[in-house]
């Protein structure tokens, strides 16, 4: 008997003793071991660069990073080793895990605080709503009718008691906004620690990367991966000196994240790209071209047939239109690139943080201009050239002069380096312009082609009403023929009084000395067949 069982003993020593690395412990790697070597924050995700340093054995090794962010995009984890001498990645997987016990215990105990906080925040607010009618209702009091008379102690006394009772009333009401003020920043402290715990999720993931070793060794493991719940959108502040006629362009990066991991540091990159994890483009459908043949009426039986015997045919027709719209697939082929300098700090709190990108400061060609027939004073722009060497995208500008804020307009397209935009910088209410039809009348003309024409003469009127010279923009406009048949001829302005536009828009460039009054007329014909009625007039 014992020499039967003597195989099965060997066998069992074997596998209990012998070293097998399938069996033995999984190196783990917390994710506050790695540090971040760079963060690239992209309009809809962020893309984090990270090391590692590890130890090997020889032979084949997993290493377990744990602790990660459950918005990691699995497909996009990739990993290398810097200095690998002779040891290779085999495999790289990302697992879902639940969170350490510590941490979900340690959040128990933060909410717990945090729901005490609110009960005595509700239970403050009362007391403080109750304090603040009582005065109310002290302070709309009468204690003498008008036809008591009441001696001046009584009302001394009367106004001492008062005093005394509002005084009481107005110190415990500072008392509870105090303490209600100190309870909500308590609040705050512990909703951000409760976010760094990874409040509200009890997963998260972890990446397990296979190594071979042909012999035991130390390394920096290199690794990146990208995470949602991360954007970031451009905005920009002017600064206009209306003195010095100086522009200051300040270019911001509105970054929210709720990625599940903070970001710090002083390699952090924000980037126009749109990453995407296929680049395929559509494929091009035949373009064919046949004679239009108009539809035939049926009747319903027959229609009903026919649409069954082509139902092949259009579902083949149909199919390439289909195809082409795949959004997701698209690549761009260009993107920007701003590297910050300065160290930022990112929180995982989903609320916007505003960094400074980039700021410039240049002479820019300051303009009043004024549309007369839509506006009675006229406003103050610039025209600011793009000083950077990059483009601007699209997004927000808030425009200040003379350090207050005046307006909000958006930049629609992206402005190259060195293109022009134009900014309306305000209403200045010290120039006047008007604008009023002086003279219409309407005759018929020709012998045997009878037309109508119709004479308009329009007379604006500017004031510089500032105490120094200025220079002015003016535009008004005549009509523009859609139609052979239709003329409009201009008589006044004549090309050297100012630009007329193909689009019907006269532009005068005036200079005004202070307090000067100017008036330019706008006179044309506007010449149609007699027997055709015209639209726009």
């Amino acid at each position: 008997m014992f020499r039967k069982s003597l195989p099965c003993l060997l066998l069992l020593f074997q596998f209990l003793f012998m070293p097998d690395l399938s069996w033995s412990a999984v190196p783990v790697y917390p994710n506050s071991a790695a540090s971040t070597e760079g963060v690239v924050i992209y309009p809809d995700r962020a893309m984090l660069k990270k090391t590692l340093p590890v130890a090997v054995i020889k032979g084949e090794n997993i290493l377990e990073l744990t602790a990660l962010s459950p918005g990691i995009i699995d497909d996009s984890v990739q990993a290398g080793i810097r200095s690998a001498g002779k040891v290779r990645i085999i495999d790289i997987e990302v697992r879902r895990t639940a969170l350490f016990k510590a941490d979900q215990e340690r959040t128990k105990e933060v909410q717990a605080r945090i729901d005490k906080i609110d009960q005595e925040l509700i239970r403050q607010g009362n007391l403080l709503t109750v304090q603040k009618n009582s005065l109310a209702f002290l302070q709309k009091v009468i204690p003498f009718s008008q036809d008591q008379n009441t001696s001046f102690p009584t009302v001394r006394d009367y106004l001492l008691a008062m005093e005394q009772t509002m005084t009481e009333r107005l110190g415990r009401i500072a008392e509870l906004e105090e303490s209600m003020t100190d309870l909500s920043k308590k609040k705050a402290d512990l909703e951000k620690e409760k976010r760094n715990l990874g409040a509200g999720r009890e997963e998260s993931k972890s990446i397990l990367v296979t190594v071979f070793a042909e012999t035991a060794t130390s390394f920096n493991l290199d690794y990146s991966y990208f995470l949602s719940g991360v954007e970031w959108t451009p905005k920009y502040e002017v600064r206009a000196d209306s003195l010095s006629q100086r522009l200051e362009l300040n270019f911001f990066a509105i970054v929210k994240q709720a990625s599940g991991e903070d970001f710090s540091g002083s390699n952090i990159e924000i980037s126009t790209a749109r990453p995407a994890l296929s680049g395929e483009l559509p494929e091009l459908a035949p373009w064919r071209l046949d004679i239009y043949q108009p539809p035939v009426y049926q009747s319903y039986g027959r229609a009903k047939m026919m649409e069954m015997s082509e139902a092949p045919q259009a579902t083949m027709l149909a199919a390439p239109f289909d195809d082409m719209a795949l959004p997701e697939s698209r690549s761009e082929a260009t993107s920007t690139s701003y590297v910050l300098t300065q160290k930022i700090v990112l929180p995982s709190d989903n609320q916007p943080h505003k960094i400074l990108v980039s700021s410039s400061g240049a002479e820019g060609k300051f303009e009043y201009l004024a549309i007369p027939k839509l506006a009675k004073y006229a406003s103050l722009t610039a025209e600011l050239k793009n000083p950077f060497v990059f483009p601007l995208p699209q997004g927000e500008l808030n425009i200040f002069l003379d350090g207050r804020f005046v307006s909000t307009q958006r930049v629609e397209k992206p402005i190259l380096a060195g293109d022009e935009m134009r900014l309306t910088l305000g209403r200045d209410e010290t120039i006047f312009a008007s604008s009023k039809l002086q003279k219409q009348f309407t005759e018929r003309i020709g012998a045997f082609n009878k037309k109508v024409r119709k004479h308009y003469e329009y007379e604006a009127e500017i004031v510089n009403g500032k105490s120094r010279p200025i220079t002015l923009l003016v535009r008004e406009q005549v009509p523009v023929s859609a139609h052979e048949e239709i003329t409009v001829e201009i008589t006044s302005p004549t090309p050297k009084e100012a630009e007329i536009g193909s689009d019907g828009i006269l532009t005068w460039t005036l200079t005004l000395a202070p307090g000067e009054r100017r008036h330019l007329m706008t006179v044309f014909d506007v010449t149609y067949p007699e027997d055709q009625e015209i639209s726009g007039l």
